[in-house]
C-alpha cells in the first residue's frame, strides 16, 4: 500500500516533545507526521495495511521491545522502510535495530536538523547512519573479520611450525626467513589472539578452527 499522499511518515514515539519536533522539522518539507505513541500502535497499523510505508521509531518503547516490534512490522509489511531514530548509541540498540531489519539508525541530536534529508535518502533506497553510528557498524564487521581469521598466511605457517614443537630459530629455517622476521610476525600474532606464549597460541588457534 503506498503513501496516501507520496510523502507520509509514522513516527513511532512515546514522548509528543519527540513528536512534535519532527514533525516541526519534516512538514516545510512536504511530509505529513502520523503519530504512534506505542510500538503495539504500529504494528497494529501494520497488520490493517494502514501504516505509512516510512516508519520513524525510537529505541525506548514502553510495553514493547523496539527490536522486536521492528522484526514483527517487517514481517507483516517487508516493503515497509524503518529507521530508528534514536537518543541512544548503544551497541546493542542499533544491532537489534539492523538485525531486525531496521534500513538506518539516526541519533536525534546529530539528525534531527537534517531528517527531511534523511527521509529522502531513505526514500530513494538509500541507508542512513549517523557519523558515530557508521564507525561503531564498520569497527565490528572488522572485529568480526579478525577473529574469523585473524592470521596472515605467514602467521598460519609459523603457528603450524609452533604446533610441530619447533623453536623460533627451526620456525625460521624451516621458512627461509630471519629470526627477527619470525618474532616480529610472532608479536602479531599473539596480539589477535590475545597470547603470551606458543603453547597458548596455539591452543587458542585450535580452538578457533585456526589449525587443523
Amino acid at each position: 500500500m503506498s503513501r496516501r499522499n507520496g510523502r507520509e511518515v509514522a513516527v513511532v514515539d512515546d514522548d509528543p516533545a519527540s513528536r512534535e519536533a519532527v514533525r516541526i522539522v519534516i512538514e516545510p518539507a512536504g511530509w505529513t507526521v502520523v503519530p504512534y505513541e506505542t510500538a503495539r500502535a504500529a504494528i497494529s497499523a501494520a497488520r490493517a495495511h494502514t501504516l505509512a510505508d516510512m516508519v520513524l521509531m525510537d529505541m525506548s518503547l514502553p510495553g514493547e521491545s523496539a527490536g522486536r516490534a521492528i522484526a514483527e512490522i517487517r514481517r507483516l509489511r517487508p516493503e515497509l522502510s524503518i529507521v530508528v531514530l534514536s537518543s541512544h548509541q548503544r551497541e546493542d540498540y542499533v544491532f537489534e535495530a539492523l538485525r531486525a531489519g531496521a534500513v538506518g539508525y539516526v541519533l536525534k541530536q546529530q539528525a534531527m536538523k537534517e531528517l527531511a534529508e534523511v527521509l529522502d535518502i531513505v526514500d530513494a533506497g538509500g541507508s542512513p547512519l549517523s557519523p558515530g553510528i557508521a564507525r561503531r557498524v564498520l569497527a565490528t564487521f572488522r572485529e568480526a573479520g579478525e577473529r574469523f581469521d585473524p592470521l596472515s598466511e605467514r602467521e598460519r605457517e609459523i603457528l603450524v611450525c609452533f604446533a610441530d614443537g619447533k623453536t623460533y630459530a627451526e620456525a625460521a629455517d624451516a621458512l627461509d626467513i630471519s629470526i627477527d622476521t619470525v618474532r616480529t610476525h610472532v608479536r602479531r600474532m599473539y596480539a589477535k589472539l590475545d597470547v603470551r606464549s606458543r603453547p597458548q597460541a596455539v591452543l587458542a588457534a585450535l580452538k578457533r578452527g585456526l589449525l587443523r
